[in-house]
């Protein structure tokens, strides 16, 4: 890696740790307060109308099914992103190329396939036009014997230096292959490999299935700032959920306990409104405990009218 990729790679790791770390502080502060609130009781007129809006509404079966599909639906999807990013690095650890049976997809990393370069009249003689472009997806199959190579066959194979090529095979010689990149103008011997191609280092050919663009995607992936940045989403989406699951298990436990203890009926317009809760805190100062309302509002408002009709009075006094 050059000096300019690794401080990449450096400040991507620094900000994404940076945000995990302050999403779970933040959701973790979060989550626990309303918990909290939940618990000790101050969300009780709250929880009461909940509970009254789901029996209106054909009961609360239907509200916890529909929550639960959607979770379930957000656990399959995190599973299939998990599964396809565990492939994405098994491919990358095994230079590139997953093998499912004889079958493997492949990412087009350059343009040498994507034209016809004019050339090579074997492509306008033949009508060969299976071209494909950087960042496709296809898929190669496996040979059962050599036998079965043909003239023209667009073949993938690994290079000396272990990368993953794809081009087509131009020459059929005693010993081996020539291959070239429909839109070179030069064979691949001597840049590629020396002499000719082997049998043995050709990974499969192509089948004809394309899929355009979404290489781009599983080159990212298969980066280290991908990989990354794929490991922080998880990491956040299972904190989140953890820290949730817990806020709502705290509802259902308070909701449970509420109708449990109250005479509540949750069809009475009339019952409803007559829930109010009142908290009382305690201070305690030099020795002494003081018994705290909280504040409403409606004192501050009351003074503030007060005033201003003591001073519409006096005004009025002065004029006279």
């Amino acid at each position: 890696m050059s000096s300019i990729e690794i401080i990449s790679l450096v400040v991507t790791i620094v900000c994404l740790l940076s945000f995990c770390v302050a999403f779970t502080f933040l959701f973790r502060h979060y989550y626990r307060s309303e918990t909290d609130n939940v618990l000790t009781g101050r969300e009780d007129p709250a929880l009461l109308e909940d509970i009254a809006i789901n029996e209106e509404k054909s009961g609360d079966r239907k509200k916890k099914a529909l929550t639960l599909s959607f979770k379930i639906a957000g656990y399959v999807v995190l599973a299939l992103v998990a599964a396809f990013f565990v492939m994405t690095l098994v491919a990358r650890f095994n230079s590139g190329v997953l093998f499912f049976g004889d079958k493997a997809p492949l990412v087009i990393a350059t343009g040498s396939m994507s034209e016809k370069n004019d050339e090579n009249d074997y492509l306008f003689d033949n009508g060969l036009d299976n071209q494909f472009d950087a960042y496709d997806i296809i898929g190669i199959e496996r040979y059962d014997r050599p036998e079965e190579v043909q003239l023209y066959d667009v073949v993938a194979y690994r290079s000396m230096e272990g990368e993953i090529i794809v081009h087509r095979i131009v020459e059929i010689q005693d010993g081996g292959y020539v291959t070239r990149g429909d839109a070179n103008a030069a064979s691949d011997t001597g840049l590629t490999y020396e002499g000719l191609l082997s049998y043995d280092d050709i990974l499969g050919r192509y089948n004809g299935f394309r899929i355009q663009g979404v290489g781009s995607l599983i080159v990212f992936l298969q980066s280290n700032a991908g990989i990354i940045t794929i490991v922080s989403i998880l990491y956040c989406f299972v904190m989140f959920d953890r820290f949730s699951s817990k806020y709502e298990q705290a509802l259902e436990q308070r909701k449970e306990y509420l109708l449990s203890e109250l005479p509540f009926d949750a069809k009475d317009e009339e019952s409803r409104e007559k829930v109010t809760v009142r908290f009382q805190e305690e201070l305690t100062y030099r020795d002494k405990t003081y018994a705290l309302l909280p504040l409403t509002g409606e004192k501050d408002e009351k003074e503030e009218d007060g005033k201003r009709e003591g001073t519409d009075d006096g005004e009025r006094e002065e004029k006279k």
